[in-house]
């Protein structure tokens, strides 16, 4: 068995090696470096090692060569003089000199004759170049000091290093300590990059003695000897251990009253003096916080005082910040006042950063007053602010109004803060949405441009507020085609959920006015709200987007103050297309998707006051305030009228109070159909028409409607549209209830019998 296979039964070598056989070759820690495998400490002290030899035997060539090259082979006697010999001599009596082996070169043929120097004066001595280093040698030398420059600095690391370490050893600290000085020491030799420092928690350093000792105690007895080690290490510690011990049982739900309360006031007693200290650990700040939430008199107002002069600084703190939220949530209005006070002169500072921020958004816009808010925001502008604040509440329009000197330097102030602020969480802030509006509204061409730029990618985290739907709107407006697009690309999903924004909804609408790329526009936002066309239509603000797809800016939906909000951006220098082409593209995408729903769902949606109006500004015919020749096809319009028509079909009873009115009785549902009818007459008698669909119903039913003033008028507003199947239905409900009609005083019943009889 030479092979060192062992072989089975079916005379097949098994896998299995015979101790002592050929045994497969192991990479060494060089090899794994090239291969790029991570390195174990082991194998980093072996490729110190191998370097440090390496280095050395580098050392004793450069050290040989220098010296054969110093000492000469043969001098004249005479002056000393250098002989030098033909080619031929010169190649024969190198024979017998042992030189290295040299490379092959192309050009090595064109040489003619080569000399060699046999002698050399002992009195010249060699220096370094100190020519401009070009594309040869010299730039290699300034490489090769260079490194040796750092080999020597991380000689002299490594030696200290080695030194701390042996002085731990001497001190018996634990072996996982020296464990990480060797691996320090070794990748500073290797030259390898420092990893990264990742935090965790400070262990306690014991001496091999003492570790030894720990393990044989008990776990209990091992658990209070380390509970004092940390003692000596966080001068609080027993403090701290005695608040959440106290704490534990004041927030239980087993602790009666009185003993709560008297905890309560041990606890005070605790922390008194002491918060300053205790108020910025992740775990003694809630306890601190629990005090604050607490209705207990004079608690409050004990730790404000002891705190107030921290307020800033906690503002900043990852976990101090809430106890300032506490202050303000808990406090009174003259602690309210004494916080906002306490930002003077820290606005800008508590803006960039992270934690500092959501206190001050928190302070701004939810407690503060008109002239604290004021206040916060015209330090904001500029330094001067800070010490010369104005007496009453002041936009930037005014201030620039009364000195336009200064808008130049509070425009440059407002850029340099906003550019830092665009990248942080703070751009969700309502305090730096105003901020942007008001820097856009005064802003230079290029200073705006170069904002929008910057806030193109991020315009869908800001439409949630007035200020931050304001700035978006200039984004959209003033953003070239490339800045429309990926302002229209980030609303990708996000279409339905900014339909039903209060604020959010405009910027949808400015897109529909100012975007001409309406294949990108129907495919990231009115797809999205095809697709989910109920839960657009059903709320309050969603159905709002869908009439203005409808009928832009009618003025019946929208206000007068989102019109002209909106027709801001009709004259931007960006929008090519024609309007009406552009929304009779956007309305294409939605029709199909609006008019199934609303058939399928006409009993829900008619009788609401809402989505009633949607359904009479969807089926009437196009006017002259329309935008766009608003197309509908006539078998989506038939199911429409069908489905008007089935409702219509419900047993009538006159003021119905147990269950919903009849159509013809209910205001919203008689609205609709009253006006769908007086547009019939405007269509002929090829034309899908309501009245059409009505006349389909029995006499009886018809007849029954002349019990209400209401149903009068839809009968009168049938017999108007000049259809003469509709004409004929109604003649013949009137003639069967004429006997009622003529004892009833209302209007609608005279009108009727005067238009029938006649």
């Amino acid at each position: 068995m030479k092979s060192g296979k062992v072989m089975r039964k079916g005379g097949k070598p098994s896998k299995k090696r015979i101790m002592g056989g050929k045994k497969r070759k192991v990479d060494g820690p060089m090899e794994k470096k090239k291969k790029g495998v991570s390195l174990n400490p082991v194998d980093r002290s072996k490729l110190r090692k191998l370097m440090l030899k390496q280095q050395g035997d580098q050392l004793q060539n450069a050290n040989d060569s220098k010296q054969k090259f110093e000492k000469p082979t043969s001098s004249t006697p005479e002056g000393g003089e250098r002989k030098r010999r033909a080619s031929g001599s010169s190649v024969e009596s190198a024979g017998s000199i042992k030189r290295s082996k040299k490379k092959r070169v192309s050009f090595a043929n064109e040489l003619e004759h080569t000399k060699m120097l046999d002698s050399f004066d002992d009195s010249i001595t060699l220096e370094l170049s100190t020519s401009t280093p070009g594309r040869s040698i010299l730039r290699r030398r300034q490489q090769l000091q260079a490194e040796e420059e750092l080999k020597q600095k991380a000689k002299l690391k490594k030696k200290k290093q080695l030194e701390e370490a042996k002085e731990m050893q001497g001190k018996e600290t634990a072996d996982a300590t020296g464990e990480e000085n060797e691996k320090a020491a070794v990748s500073a030799d290797v030259g390898d990059d420092p990893p990264m420092k990742i935090k965790s928690k400070p262990k306690i350093q014991v001496t091999k003695k003492m570790k030894e000792k720990l393990l044989a105690m008990p776990r209990k007895e091992r658990k209070a000897f380390i509970r004092q080690l940390k003692a000596k290490r966080k001068p609080n510690f027993e403090v701290g251990t005695q608040c959440k011990l106290l704490w534990e049982q004041i927030r239980s739900g087993k602790t009666p009253k009185d003993e709560k309360d008297k905890l309560v006031h041990e606890l005070c007693g605790v922390v008194k003096g002491k918060a300053k200290t205790l108020i910025y650990a992740h775990d003694t700040c809630r306890v601190i916080e629990c005090l604050m939430a607490l209705d207990r008199p004079g608690i409050r107002t004990m730790l404000f005082e002891e705190l107030k002069p921290e307020i800033v600084r906690m503002a900043k703190s990852k976990y101090a910040r809430f106890f300032v939220w506490k202050m303000l949530k808990y406090g009174t209005p003259q602690q309210r006042s004494s916080i906002c006070e306490a930002f003077r002169g820290h606005v800008t500072t508590l803006l960039r950063q992270t934690f500092g921020s959501e206190v001050l958004e928190f302070a701004f816009n939810d407690y503060a007053n008109a002239q604290q808010r004021s206040d916060i925001v015209a330090e904001l502008y500029g330094r001067e602010f800070t010490y010369f604040r104005p007496g009453k509440p002041i936009t930037l329009q005014e201030i620039i109004a009364n000195d336009p000197a200064k808008k130049p330097a509070i425009m440059r102030n407002m850029e340099e803060l906003l550019k830092d602020i665009v990248d942080k969480p703070a751009l969700k802030h309502s305090l730096t949405h105003r901020l942007l509006n008001e820097f856009l509204e005064n802003c230079s061409v290029e200073q705006r441009t170069e904002m929008i730029d910057a806030l193109k990618e991020r315009v869908v985290e800001i439409i949630h507020t007035r200020d931050g739907a304001h700035v978006a709107l200039h984004c959209v407006w003033h953003g070239t085609a490339k800045e429309r697009k990926i302002i229209v690309k980030s609303f990708k999903g996000l279409a339905v959920k900014t339909c039903h924004e209060e604020y959010g909804r405009l910027v949808l609408l400015a897109i529909f006015d100012c975007v001409d790329d309406t294949v990108l526009v129907k495919k990231c936002i009115v797809q999205d709200i095809a697709n989910d066309i109920k839960q657009v239509v059903t709320n309050k603000y969603g159905v709002k987007v869908v009439h203005y797809l409808c009928h832009p800016r009618d003025k019946r939906q929208f206000v007068k103050e989102t019109a002209q909000l909106l027709a801001k951006g009709d004259d931007n220098a960006q929008s090519k297309k024609e309007k009406k082409d552009r929304y009779a593209e956007l309305w294409e995408c939605v029709s199909s998707a609006l008019l199934t729903y609303i058939a399928a769902n006409m009993r829900d949606l008619l009788f609401e006051a809402s989505t009633s109006l949607l359904i009479l500004n969807v089926l009437e015919p196009s006017g002259e305030s329309n935008s766009f020749e608003r197309t509908i096809p006539d078998e989506e319009r038939l199911e429409c009228y069908k489905a008007i028509a089935e409702i219509a079909r419900d047993e009538f009873i006159p003021c119905n109070m147990e269950e919903r009115f009849h159509l013809v009785e209910h205001k919203n549902a008689s609205f609709v159909v009253t006006h769908l009818l007086k547009s019939d007459k405007t269509r002929t008698d090829t034309e899908v028409t309501l009245s059409a669909q009505l006349a389909e119903l029995t006499t009886a039913q018809l007849a029954s409607w002349t019990a209400c003033n209401k149903g009068c008028f839809v009968l009168l507003d049938m017999y108007d549209s000049g259809k003469a199947k509709a004409v004929e239905a109604v003649r013949l409900a009137v003639t069967s209830s004429r006997k009622r009609l003529e004892g009833y005083s209302s209007q609608g019943a005279k009108l009727l019998l005067a238009k029938v009889a006649t």
